[in-house]
């Protein structure tokens, strides 16, 4: 379990961090009147951006993801890193043509590609669960991934050719100026990816050998579930990123701020009753999400889930600075941001423990983070906090007039 955690970690923040390259750069050039006419050489730019990162990655795994294993204590994930090879390799396409996607705000194809490819991978782990238990290896978990993306990805070519240039067009000029500004955006993705799994690639480095696997299989427990508490506010913040690069060009700042504190406001009002539920319940969330084996996690999820609620207000600030072409200063919010995680949770462990300390730590980043973030929004775009408290408070009126309406056309049904 401990090195299956790291090694979905360990892919997950590859893709991620891909995507905050890729991404945001090319939706933004291709909402900017400057490059309407270039339609076809910013696709190729960012494909060829998208094929040169691969190939780094691959290199990297060739030669350095034997050390990475050995320095994290679990040596068996280099065989699964290396088999992950085919894995990125077919991401190059898939990854395209999500981001073409987003950049036309096409999302059913977008929705249906990720239910294929996480459909398939979860029907194949159940199989193997209830009718062939003994190939529910490391390896085949890997092969899986693999067949479920070679799926999607031939679904999501199939539906993305329209929007494809159809031919590849090298411009070095656009290159360059789509790597000048990802290259803030990757930074920011890959200190923000790595600040997500801090707590797990520290504690796995210098726990105590004998409780540090345990530990991590803890951490990795909570963070499933952290994962899906961000699902709302990730998915607003990648809708929200085109129409925020098209306010910013088209009618200003203003527009910005009201679709942060409005959407702040609504996620807030999702997810704070969802964090006092857990709250309240951690038992019951840990069995169904790890089982009964992993209760052990429940003081860390209790200390943890409470002060994530400032984490959809984070979410909202990156994409917000990259859309209003400040892509700097979401660099170096994250890079302090990690550097104080890193520091927080050192001390955490040190002070409190390796179970409890990486949780303490993650607590005190978030509450610096809040502030941190929250003076920075208000310099730039002039949010207000009593403006998203009164938003979550709209939230509240239109679900209870939403569910007043309903009950009264049943009943007069």
């Amino acid at each position: 379990m401990q090195i299956w955690a790291l090694y979905a970690t360990i892919t997950t923040l590859v893709e991620m961090v891909k995507q905050g390259l890729l991404r945001n750069a090319l939706v933004k050039f291709l909402h900017q009147p400057d490059f309407a006419a270039h339609k076809q050489e910013v696709q190729s730019a960012s494909l060829f951006i998208n094929i040169m990162f691969t190939a780094l990655v691959i290199l990297l795994i060739i030669f350095g993801g034997k050390a990475l294993s050995n320095f994290l204590k679990v040596p068996d994930m280099f065989p699964l890193l290396l088999l992950s090879i085919p894995l990125f390799m077919l991401q190059v396409i898939y990854n395209h043509c999500e981001i073409v996607q987003q950049a036309n705000m096409k999302y059913p194809p977008i929705f249906r590609a990720t239910v294929i490819r996480q459909g398939i991978q979860f029907v194949g782990i159940v199989v193997l669960y209830f009718f062939f238990k003994k190939q529910l290896t490391l390896l085949n978990m890997v092969y899986l991934m693999i067949i479920s993306l070679v799926a999607a990805t031939t679904y999501f070519f199939s539906a993305t050719k329209q929007y494809l240039t159809g031919k590849f067009v090298f411009n070095k000029k656009i290159v360059i100026q789509l790597l000048h500004f990802g290259k803030y955006v990757f930074g920011t993705n890959l200190f923000s990816q790595v600040n997500r799994f801090t707590d797990q690639f520290y504690t796995s480095a210098v726990s105590n050998p004998m409780m540090g696997p345990t530990i991590v299989t803890y951490y990795s427990v909570v963070s499933r579930l952290s994962t899906m508490v961000d699902v709302p506010s990730i998915a607003a913040a990648d809708v929200l990123f085109p129409k925020n690069a098209q306010a910013a060009g088209e009618v200003g700042n203003e527009k910005v701020k009201y679709y942060f504190e409005r959407m702040g406001g609504i996620l807030l009002a999702l997810i704070i009753p969802i964090s006092v539920g857990v709250f309240i319940f951690p038992e019951l969330v840990i069995k169904i999400i790890g089982g009964k084996k992993y209760l052990g996690a429940v003081p860390i999820l209790q200390v943890t889930i409470l002060f994530s609620i400032v984490r959809p207000l984070m979410n909202q600030f990156g994409t917000t600075m990259d859309a209003i072409g400040k892509p700097q200063i979401n660099f170096l919010v994250n890079t302090l941001i990690l550097v104080l995680n890193i520091g927080f949770i050192y001390l955490g462990i040190k002070f409190g423990g390796d179970i409890m300390g990486a949780a303490y730590g993650t607590v005190a980043t978030n509450i610096v983070s809040f502030i941190i973030i929250y003076f920075v929004l208000r310099q730039t775009l002039n949010i207000e906090l009593k403006n998203i408290i009164t938003y979550i408070g709209v939230a509240y009126s239109d679900l209870y007039k939403g569910i007043r309406k309903f009950t009264r056309r049943n009943e007069t049904a």
